[in-house]
């Protein structure tokens, strides 16, 4: 898709209810809400996890030396961590 075609995709979300987008138009906008959903769902994991980790351990104080299937918890929070910071 080129600059122009995406300009008049994005102009058509702006003008038009979804039903009424042409097919090519509202499939791109049900894989974007797709990915939208996907990364949502990620992101509740994510917090999951990190929610469980902080159950062990005061992430401050460092103090963790728990391992889970071979990963150390500490680094584990310190990788999910990252997505607060878009890192």
């Amino acid at each position: 898709m080129n600059k122009e075609e995406l300009i008049e995709v994005l102009r058509q979300f702006d003008e038009k209810r979804v039903e009424e987008l042409p097919e090519k138009t509202r499939n791109i906008f049900y894989a974007i809400m797709k990915i939208a959903d996907e990364r949502d769902e990620l992101e509740r994991k994510r917090i999951e996890a990190l929610e469980y980790i902080e159950g062990f351990y005061y992430p401050d104080e460092r103090q963790l030396t728990h391992e889970f299937d071979g990963w150390n918890l500490a680094k584990l929070y310190d990788i999910l961590n990252k997505g607060d910071n878009n890192e």
